[in-house]
């Protein structure tokens, strides 16, 4: 588990134009928006501190916007850019090219260009210390909710569809597959959330969710299914064990998810992972 801990300078983020190209040459201009998260490793951090670090705040990222669908990485930063809130790809690059690499400290910052705006990362930078405190749980459920939805994710218009048609599937083999992989990722989010596999009995399982600070009678959902917590959970087992691919025949169509199966699947754990890091913030007391 991580060993040091992290001096957060922020999220900076700023709009900048972006050629828009027609089929002989630059027709226009788009202007996006960019950002930076910036932080420092203090005494005692190792790689493994920064790797874990980056992947729970891509998890958190990815519970908070259904559109963050990248690993964050770091990248040194040169001494000279230390103490800015505003560093870019382009301005590290341009330092790197005049600093000698043995004057590289061990400022990272994460290399993204977003249009997610300020909300998103100011939201999971305001949780960070809460889900570092809780490495064995969080941190696993992180991963595997935001592999799920690298997998295969819904939004907007897609959302409406599959609760137009909750019991549609896949026509192909490979997108079938491919939900099926998701689905499991969410289940194992569900699954690191709880400390293993959940309980059958429902007394346990209830017991189980409220230790994790989930209240197993909140009711919440997609319209036309909304259930509380602890149906929720059962019902998404029993999904598992019949589309197990080690529970009888391997063939993709006897298996096969429903559209709504896995998007539900994923909205229960990134739930669930919410409920618990909320409870947490109240128990937890940020590091000055």
């Amino acid at each position: 588990m991580p060993t040091g801990s992290f001096s957060w300078i922020g999220w900076a983020s700023r709009d900048r134009p972006s050629p828009i190209y027609g089929e002989y040459d630059s027709t226009g201009v788009h202007q996006y928006s960019e950002g930076r998260i910036i932080f420092k490793p203090r005494g005692g951090t190792d790689e493994e501190d920064v790797a874990i670090t980056l992947d729970a705040l891509t998890g958190l990222m990815g519970i908070a916007d259904n559109f963050w669908g990248e690993q964050l990485t770091g990248i040194p930063i040169p001494p000279r850019l230390s103490a800015s809130e505003t560093i870019f790809r382009e301005d590290v690059e341009a330092a790197l090219e005049a600093d000698e690499p043995e004057s590289i400290d061990t400022l990272l910052a994460i290399g993204h260009a977003a249009s997610v705006g300020d909300a998103v990362p100011e939201w999971a930078l305001d949780r960070m210390e809460v889900v570092m405190s809780d490495l064995a749980e969080l941190v696993p459920a992180l991963v595997y909710i935001f592999e799920s939805r690298k997998e295969f994710h819904f939004v907007g218009d897609s959302i409406a569809m599959v609760q137009r048609e909750p019991g549609g599937v896949s026509p192909s083999p490979i997108v079938a597959v491919g939900m099926e992989t998701a689905f499991h990722s969410a289940y194992k989010a569900m699954e690191a959330l709880l400390g293993g596999e959940p309980p059958k009995e429902i007394a346990k399982l209830r017991e189980r969710l409220e230790s994790r600070a989930i209240n197993p009678d909140e009711v919440a959902g997609f319209a036309g299914l909304r259930e509380d917590m602890l149906a929720r959970v059962i019902r998404l087992q029993a999904i598992r064990d019949k589309r197990s691919a080690h529970a009888g025949r391997t063939g993709v169509k006897s298996r096969s998810i429903t559209y709504f199966e896995l998007m539900d699947a994923q909205y229960a754990a990134a739930t669930a992972i919410k409920w618990r890091i909320e409870a947490l913030r109240g128990e937890v007391q940020p590091q000055v």
